[in-house]
């Protein structure tokens, strides 16, 4: 497979690629200087439009030569050449390997051409949760691109934790003591953690930065939050001191690449710290203290793991409940109050809002009516909701039209009151998307 780009097309990003390269510069022989790295945006004009340029930005990004060229170039660089902190800036062709500026450039270019590759990129839950996963569930296949496994010896040898002739990117050269420590210890699988697997296609550049990896990590957040909203998990939050938030500012997770029949690690990539944060505060939830003995646990696990399944293999049904579960899972991280509770509201926005209804009634008024006939199971209850959600509104609204500062503690209790308003929406809109399917294929419509 290739993104098929016309003859001549590849010719013209040779030719120009050939002139560019030249003008790279590079410091301590290893890093391209960020302004000079802007000559490859010269490249994406020469690419063609329509479905071509779709693609390519679904494998890449918005500006798929320069990122792809850049990126590449700078994992190259970080694993084949040596850290001198002596060199100063420097022409990249004047580092072994690029003096022909022609060569690489055509080297490069079928790199390009060459596109989609296919990634693993694993992120690790280390709670209890996980243990009971690990002793007597093993490895549940959540869709064609995801999965839930405990890292037995059959895994860990089809996905290696290092790369054979890995340096693990030359960073720890001219990272302090710590900073290599922790990498070496993130270098390895965790045996008393499950990790969630997500396959994605396209290119993860060296920095982090192209759509492949923001995929993975939407679909990683998609898959926390539901399992939040349907009572998998539950966030059980930590302190951790000021130390800590500055020298484990996130999770590890690994990123391999397929190269032939064989999965190689390509590196670990640090996720942000308040995504990380509550990955780590995820507990399995009890149910209220439903959940008594060991077997109890592993049957809730199957049973919700059986609708997630569910959820994620009919992802084009499920399309709100994911992109809704991704912002349910954002409102729980960080400490911007403020932020969390306007992303809570998005959380029904995208469930339960229509632009031609809500320029009738006002998106607040159809929010609460939808929110209440969807989840009051009494009238008692449905005015309760009615009654609370309005007072919610104001607060969003106090939030993004007057600029509020921050809340009171009324406040706070609202928007816990609020995230249950969310997770019952999701809860509720799960139960009519298996309903759906199961109509479905009974052949009911």
């Amino acid at each position: 497979m290739s993104v098929g780009l016309h003859q001549k097309c590849l010719q013209q990003l040779s030719e120009k690629l050939a002139e560019i390269l030249p003008k790279i510069k590079v410091t301590h022989r290893m890093f391209i200087e960020s302004w000079s790295a802007a000559y490859f945006g010269m490249l994406d004009p020469i690419l063609p439009k329509g479905e071509v340029k779709k693609k390519l930005e679904q494998f890449v990004s918005e500006s798929p030569a320069l990122d792809f060229i850049h990126e590449y170039l700078s994992k190259e660089l970080s694993e084949k050449q040596e850290y001198d902190p002596a060199e100063g800036l420097l022409p990249l062709t004047s580092l072994p390997n690029y003096t022909d500026a022609k060569a690489s450039a055509e080297r490069l270019v079928q790199e390009f051409e060459s596109l989609p590759w296919e990634y693993s990129v694993a992120v690790p839950f280390k709670n209890d949760f996980g243990e009971l996963f690990a002793a007597h569930v093993k490895n549940v296949v959540l869709s064609d691109s995801l999965r839930l496994v405990a890292p037995d010896k059959p895994f860990t040898e089809e996905f290696p934790a290092k790369s054979g002739a890995e340096r693990e990117e030359n960073s720890g050269q001219i990272a302090n003591a710590l900073t290599a420590f922790l990498a070496m210890v993130d270098a390895e699988w965790n045996p008393k953690a499950i990790y969630l697997q997500v396959k994605v296609n396209g290119f993860i550049g060296h920095y982090g930065t192209t759509t492949p990896l923001h995929e993975a990590i939407s679909t990683i957040k998609a898959f926390c939050g539901v399992g939040i909203a349907l009572r998998l998990f539950k966030v059980n939050y930590n302190y951790r001191w000021a130390h800590q938030r500055r020298m484990l500012s996130g999770a590890q997770c690994f990123i391999h690449r397929r190269v032939g029949l064989k999965w190689q690690k390509e590196r670990s990539h640090e996720l942000e710290a308040e995504t990380a944060n509550v990955i780590e505060d995820l507990v399995l939830h009890d149910v209220d203290g439903t959940l008594k003995t060991e077997a109890k646990k592993v049957e809730w696990i199957k049973e919700r793991l059986e609708t997630i399944s569910t959820i994620f293999r009919h992802k084009a049904k499920a399309e709100r409940i994911l992109l809704a579960s991704q912002w349910l899972f954002d409102s729980y991280c960080g400490k911007n109050e403020l932020l969390s509770f306007v992303q809570t509201t998005v959380v029904l926005e995208i469930l339960l809002g229509d632009k031609a209804t809500s320029d009738v009634m006002g998106l607040g008024e159809l929010l609460r009516n939808r929110c209440a006939y969807l989840i009051a199971n009494t009238q008692t209850k449905r005015q309760e909701i009615l009654e609370k959600f309005k007072k919610i509104y104001d607060v969003r609204s106090q939030i993004v039209h007057r600029g509020k500062s921050r809340l009171t503690e009324d406040e706070r209790e609202l928007f816990l009151t609020f995230q249950w308003m969310c997770r019952r929406v999701i809860q509720a809109e799960v139960n009519l998307l298996m309903e759906d399917i199961r109509l479905n294929e009974k052949g009911i419509h």
